[in-house]
Order: C-alpha cells, then structure tokens, then sequence
C-alpha cells in the first residue's frame, strides 16, 4: 500500500488537535462551574462546529463555492487539521487542494491558534481554579 509523503505530519497533526481540544476543555469545564447554563451553548457550538468542519466532503468542494467563501472557511483550525490527516493519509491528496491554499498555511495557522487556545484555556482555569469549591 503506498504511502502518502506527508506522513511524517502525523505526530504533529494529533499534537495540535490536542492542544486545541485540551484548551477548549480547560476553557469551557472552568465556565461551566461558574455558568451551569455553559453545556447548552457547548452543544450548539460543538453541532455547527462539527457542521462546518469537511468531515465528510472535501476542502476543493467548498472552494468550487467560492474563493472568498474559501478564505473563511479556512479560519476555522478544524478545516486545516482535517485536511492535514488526509493529507497524511491519502497519498497524493495535496495535489487535490485548492489554488492558492499551501499545505503550509494548512500548519501554521492551526499551530497559532491552537497555543492560542490552549494558552488562553489554562489561564482561565488556572483563574478560577481557587473558586471551584465555592461554586460547587
């Protein structure tokens, strides 16, 4: 079975899906104790957000929408991870993007916002970490 040459993406790809997950999770568990009302807007949020990510259609579908409709598409961290994965996957899926998407704008935008997010949940958690008993 060949094997794509983005492979060695792999490791990298799992490490900022967790960054980014584990940032949502610090960010969004620490609003819950405070906020009950959180887990509603948490499961709408993780409905649309699963919506708008190309789990089940390809990134050169929504291009073949429009180009600028592309541009924000891509602001979204889960659109380039899991383009990154079938990248690392499916050999020769990179020839299958877009024109003017560059797999390496498909690494470091996610990379930003994922430290962002991660950076941003930790500060959040390790703010009102002191209140948790209380709010309990």
């Amino acid at each position: 079975m060949p094997v794509s040459k983005f492979i060695y993406l792999l490791p990298l790809v799992i490490l900022l899906e967790t960054l980014l997950i584990s940032g949502l999770v610090l960010l969004f568990s620490s609003l819950q104790v405070k906020y009950r009302d959180i887990k509603f807007f948490v499961e709408i949020l993780l409905l649309f957000w699963f919506y708008i990510s190309p789990v089940f259609y390809p990134l050169n579908l929504v291009a073949q929408v429009s180009d600028k409709f592309l541009k924000y598409y891509l602001l979204n961290p889960l659109a380039s991870l899991i383009t990154l994965y079938r990248m690392a996957y499916l050999k020769d899926y990179h020839k299958l993007l877009p024109h003017g998407v560059s797999w390496p704008y498909l690494i470091i935008y996610p990379t930003v916002f994922s430290i962002i997010i991660c950076f941003l949940g930790n500060l959040v958690f390790s703010k009102m970490q002191r209140t948790f008993a209380d709010n309990l």
